[in-house]
């Protein structure tokens, strides 16, 4: 037998190729889902399973686009496995990434759900445009407050006509607001006082004050209090926000914009939003209290 018949005799059949070749593609998808988030990013073992994965796929089909194509759907499948993760390592920080302003202020908490409509002229005819958020707080004896810790497109002077048909509106919010600022932070509404009488004041947290791993609760009249934990703090395209793990299993998203969060019995932030749910815990993202009140202060203390 010659030297070229015996490295052809020891070659694995092709088919045998393409077996091994389907079921290390199936270990890489596995690993990405079983293994700790710890061990997939040492060493950038996760990217390893990746071009693991690409090449396997190369062997099963031998045509120049196949790798392309199966590294985007690995990317893909670590994203949706690991995404989470990847986020509370590389993205958050346990302390803020932009210093948080000082205050001594104390406001009453809202959490009451308001739901309005503005009249707006298209043409000939006049159209009523509805929208809804949440009460991020009420300043005592000064007929404010803020609401939904974002901007709602809003214009300053423009009259709002509360409307009372709101599931969880509270009896006692007025039907109608004016619109004092429309910011980043949030909107400051005139005419609105809170409508429990004895709710008590809160002070606002300030960095210190923010137990990083520690619960908190997001502050929903209409569906009560929801347990989150504090993960840390991270920049992204809404602002410098606190980021929280959502303990219970509710809906949480449109309309609660605002919601104050709180622990150990001060103000900590206001919900603005939740980021894309991957395999994982559900993170909910909030403005720090005391950034929405900084920015806000000149109209809220004018």
């Amino acid at each position: 037998m010659s030297d070229q018949e015996a490295r052809h005799s020891r070659r694995i059949p092709q088919n045998t190729r393409k077996v091994i070749a389907s079921i290390v593609m199936v270990l890489c998808i596995a690993a990405m889902f079983v293994l700790p988030f710890e061990v997939l990013r040492v060493g950038e073992r996760l990217l390893l399973l990746v071009g693991v994965f690409s090449y396997c796929a190369y062997t099963l089909h031998r045509r120049w686009w196949v790798p392309v194509f199966a590294f985007v759907v690995a990317m893909f499948i670590s994203v949706y496995a690991v995404g989470g993760d990847l986020f509370t390592h590389e993205m958050i920080s346990e302390t803020p990434l932009q210093p948080l302003p000082t205050l001594d202020v104390s406001v009453i908490p809202g959490g009451e759900s308001l739901s309005w409509s503005i009249a707006v002229e298209e043409g000939p005819r006049t159209v009523f445009k509805n929208a809804a958020a949440t009460v991020c707080f009420y300043i005592p004896d000064d007929g404010l407050c803020v609401v939904a810790a974002h901007s709602c497109g809003l214009k300053t002077g423009e009259a709002l006509i509360i409307t009372p048909n709101t599931e969880d509106l509270v009896p006692g919010i007025p039907r109608s607001a004016d619109v004092l600022v429309d910011s980043q932070y949030g909107v400051v509404l005139e005419r609105i006082t809170c409508p429990d009488p004895g709710r008590e004041q809160l002070p606002l947290a300030n960095e210190e004050d923010i137990s990083v791993g520690e619960e908190a609760i997001i502050r929903t009249l209409g569906n009560g209090d929801i347990r989150v934990k504090v993960i840390g703090f991270a920049i992204v395209s809404e602002g410098h926000l606190l980021v929280l793990e959502l303990l219970d299993d509710v809906e949480v998203g449109p309309g609660m914009s605002g919601s104050p969060i709180i622990q150990s019995g001060k103000v900590i932030g206001f919900f603005i939003g939740t980021t894309l749910s991957f395999i994982g815990p559900d993170f909910v993202l909030a403005r720090p209290a005391v950034e929405v009140y900084a920015e806000l202060q000149e109209y809220l203390e004018s």
